[in-house]
């Protein structure tokens, strides 16, 4: 009996692409701690822009100056980062196009900020543009997690998306808010906005804690407890009374450094699951090179034996064939592919359980850019109003999205 080399070299090909898929896992973790790291700066320009063009400089112009050298370097980084970043035949096409969407928009926001500077834009447009080149950068983070190819590692990518998400929401939280203090007013457009965000974020947050491992749950609930978490619910409830009455305009700086804290405090729990998520991948990556080496192994023993126990003729006796087939010797080949088998079948179901909150995202973005292509609204807009219906029917917002997209597809 010959051994059926070709099968061998499928059943190693099937290893290597595993590990390879790893390997670009971990790089790609490495370009998520770089891309919430300018996430999180250009979060707090925003929200500082904001208040520098409602009070005409009078407030937060150092400050602001401060924070767009602290952006700039962040992306810098970005950059240097994928000029050396692996094109692999595992990336999709989808996140090559999230990635050249994020780096165009950040060309974009080069424009926008001399113009901030010289006061020739209202602060609503600029924190648009300031959301959506975050929004653009927020992509590339989900089409990672999308990608993942193991249960643990999606979950955690997951987990880290929501709260990256919730953060941005809490982020335009921020902005939004700080420009109705700094206005000394907040219109109803303005109050609405605020609850929408506000919903967004306990929708994300949720998402994130239902991912999370127990560690990174306690570590939410010391934020949540925060004297800053507390402070911000106070200050909420400010807003919602104070209507068009005359605020004092010291709340403006009270407003941004509270939610500062506690969007801060976030930013240290990205850190904990970025090293969390960095060491998953490294001990699968590690898990799989052993994985690969011993059944390399075990196969060039398992040919070797039986290139010494084949006679001259090509054939083996019955004995000798069962011997060498044996699953319990020497790892039998269909032992192993039968156990390779199980475990990208386990794997895939796992995945399929694990991705649904990706798929509802999937569908919610397309929802999003249905309406904006049919109302030419803007991305915020459109999920507002996705939103405002959800609430307004009392109902989930994936329900809302999916009968979008089904009434607009049409």
């Amino acid at each position: 009996m010959t051994t059926d080399t070709l099968a061998i070299d499928y059943f190693l090909a099937a290893h290597q692409s595993e590990l390879k898929q790893l390997n670009e896992l971990s790089e790609s973790c490495h370009l998520v701690s770089v891309l919430t790291e300018l996430i999180h700066q250009l979060q707090k320009e925003r929200g500082l822009s904001n208040i520098y063009l409602v009070t005409e400089g009078q407030r937060f112009a150092q400050e602001r100056a401060q924070q767009l050298r602290e952006s700039v370097q962040a992306e810098g980084t970005l950059r240097r980062l994928l000029k050396n970043f692996s094109f692999g035949l595992h990336h999709k096409a989808s996140f090559y196009s999230r990635v050249a969407f994020a780096l165009n928009g950040l060309d974009q926001l080069r424009l926008i900020r001399p113009v901030v500077t010289q006061y020739r834009i209202n602060a609503p447009e600029a924190s648009g543009h300031f959301s959506q080149v975050i929004s653009k950068l927020l992509q590339v983070v989900f089409e990672i997690a999308d990608r993942s190819t193991c249960p643990e590692t999606a979950r955690a990518l997951i987990a880290l998306f929501n709260l990256l998400q919730g953060k941005e929401y809490a982020g335009q939280e921020r902005a939004c808010g700080a420009i109705g203090f700094a206005a000394g007013e907040f219109d109803p457009e303005r109050l609405e906005q605020l609850d929408l965000l506000r919903d967004a974020q306990a929708s994300c947050f949720e998402l994130f804690l239902s991912h999370s491992d127990r560690s990174q749950v306690a570590r939410w609930r010391e934020i949540e407890a925060l004297d800053c978490s507390h402070e911000l619910l106070k200050l909420r409830q400010i807003t919602q009374t104070a209507g068009k009455a005359n605020i004092p305009g010291a709340l403006t700086e009270i407003w941004f450094d509270v939610a500062t804290a506690r969007i801060n405090k976030m930013q240290e729990l990205e850190h904990v699951l970025l090293s969390d998520l960095m060491g998953l991948t490294q001990q699968q990556v590690q898990k799989a090179e052993e994985e690969f080496a011993a059944n390399h192994g075990n196969l060039e023993a398992l040919i070797h034996c039986k290139a010494e126990r084949e006679p001259e003729g090509g054939l083996a006796s019955d004995t000798e064939t069962r011997a060498l087939n044996d699953p319990g010797a020497l790892g039998g080949l269909f032992e192993l592919i039968q156990q390779q088998a199980s475990r990208l079948q386990q794997l895939n179901s796992e995945l399929n359980e694990v991705r649904q909150s990706l798929s509802d995202r999937k569908v919610i973005e397309q929802a999003k850019g249905l309406l904006m292509q049919k109302h030419g609204v803007s991305e915020d807009k459109a999920y507002q109003s996705l939103r405002r219906v959800a609430m307004n029917k009392n109902t989930s917002l994936i329900q809302i999205a999916e009968q979008t997209v089904a009434s607009l597809s049409d």
